[in-house]
């Protein structure tokens, strides 16, 4: 839960998708993501 303005904020790309890798990895077990391509998303 970020407000809206970090989210936007293209700085925060990186910390965002190693944040979302995280809570998934949470739930793969022994199938961890060690990368992770976000093509594109839309703040509203």
């Amino acid at each position: 839960n970020k407000q809206l303005i970090y989210l936007d904020d293209k700085k925060n790309a990186d910390a965002l998708k190693q944040d979302l890798m995280s809570v998934m990895n949470q739930f793969l077990g022994d199938e961890q993501l060690q990368n992770l391509f976000i093509e594109e998303y839309v703040v509203k």
